[in-house]
């Protein structure tokens, strides 16, 4: 693990309603006996709502990758081998995926995936499953009356 002093995390704790920003201060020197496990001091800024006790969930981030992703939850496993369903021309097509990193953008779990092209019409989990062939027509959205009359196109 590529655990750094300065490096940045993100923490959810109990009781406060935002994540709170923290940074790597300190890493011990030696793992602890039976467990293996090293710990890992992160220093936070006092807050609100932050005091000692309370229990805390956090990410730190230890690379960063440029990869092609999708909301995990577009991944799909029901059959052997991961696969996405995508559109093309009009159909719904299986595209089986090599699943790689994860990470969260705005609060959701991304995936990066080899086997989609940049730019497939890729269907969230919400969709549910579709057999392959099914004919489906996308819907756009219109653009909002503001944004037309200023020259924005969706």
């Amino acid at each position: 693990m590529a655990v750094r002093v300065g490096q940045q995390a993100l923490l959810n704790i109990e009781g406060v309603a935002q994540p709170v920003p923290a940074t790597v201060a300190r890493i011990n020197p030696s793992a602890q006996a039976g467990s293996r496990s090293v710990l890992v001091y992160l220093s936070v800024t006092a807050q609100p709502g932050l005091r000692q006790g309370l229990f805390a969930q956090g990410q730190l981030a230890t690379e960063t990758q440029r990869a092609l992703a999708v909301p995990l939850n577009a991944v799909r496993t029901d059959k052997p081998l991961p696969y996405v369903q995508v559109v093309d021309n009009g159909r719904i097509a299986h595209r089986t995926v090599q699943m790689g990193a994860r990470g969260q953008v705005d609060g959701e779990q991304w995936v990066a995936v080899q086997g989609v092209t940049e730019g497939a019409q890729v269907l969230r989990g919400a969709a549910g499953v579709l057999r392959e062939g099914t004919q489906v027509k996308l819907i756009v959205p219109a653009a909002p009356a503001s944004a037309a009359r200023n020259g924005v196109r969706p």
